[in-house]
């Protein structure tokens, strides 16, 4: 039987695939998170978006995990 907390996981990437790409974005996912990204998404403009899946409790919690895997903050904070 999977881990639960893989499944949710998944569940999430899975989520936020489909946030991109009802945005218009082809996404791939990279299972097993073996990948320093869950999802690369495309634009057939030009535009690609590398995102990394994770959920918080908070915005602080949030925030908190960017200014630790990051120099600078984010360029555009939204609901990804």
């Amino acid at each position: 039987m999977p881990n639960p907390r893989y499944i949710s996981g998944r569940n999430f990437e899975y989520q936020r695939k489909k946030y991109w790409e009802k945005a218009g974005y082809i996404v791939l996912r990279s299972a097993g998170s073996k990948g320093p990204f869950d999802l690369t998404a495309i634009h057939p403009g030009g535009t690609v978006v590398f995102v990394q899946c994770k959920r918080t409790a908070s915005v602080a919690q949030a925030d908190s995990m960017i200014k630790k895997f990051t120099k600078k903050p984010p360029l555009k904070r939204g609901n990804y």
